[in-house]
């Protein structure tokens, strides 16, 4: 029996220029060491927020997420951006690292990152790095490093976006 193929997600160029500014916007968004211990939670709120804010506001929705399910499990993102012709348009994850849990919620955003762009067409998993030292900020950072050709595959292949933010102060 043939093999099904699957159907393959395209992006259009006005979507490429809304991920784009999503992207950037976060980019732009700046957190402070002060904020450590909010939580995940109320992170997601400040970004969400953030992004419907002007110049540029965002047609974002946290409310009716449409959630991939797989083994049996539903998984949901922070919340998504959509426009007036894909309800699916690009999903948000949002993972907050610690010195104690930074590897562990790192594989665990990449993993939900994966599973989200089965569904919609693009991501971007939004990474706020609150170790000491900085470290997934560094590695993210400018320069030919192992990670940054990682996420540029991640990019091409996925249609996954990693932002990473480390605190201003």
């Amino acid at each position: 029996m043939p093999k099904r193929k699957t159907k393959q997600k395209r992006i259009g160029a006005n979507e490429k220029k809304l991920i784009a500014s999503l992207v950037r916007k976060f980019k732009r968004y700046s957190i402070y060491r002060n904020m450590k211990n909010k939580r995940e939670t109320e992170f997601n709120k400040l970004l969400f927020d953030y992004a419907r804010q002007k110049p540029r506001p965002l047609q974002v929705r946290n409310k009716d997420i449409p959630s991939p399910e797989l083994v049996a499990e539903t998984f949901r993102p922070e919340f998504f951006l959509t426009n007036a012709g894909t309800k699916l348009l690009c999903a948000v994850e949002c993972k907050k690292l610690s010195d104690h849990n930074a590897k562990s919620r790192w594989k665990e955003g990449l993993s939900q990152a994966l599973i989200y762009a089965t569904v919609y067409k693009a991501v971007v998993l939004l990474l706020l790095d609150f170790t000491k030292l900085g470290v997934y900020a560094d590695c993210f950072g400018s320069g030919k490093t192992a990670e940054n050709r990682f996420a540029a595959r991640l990019r091409k292949v996925h249609r996954i976006s990693i932002v990473v933010l480390a605190p201003a102060d």
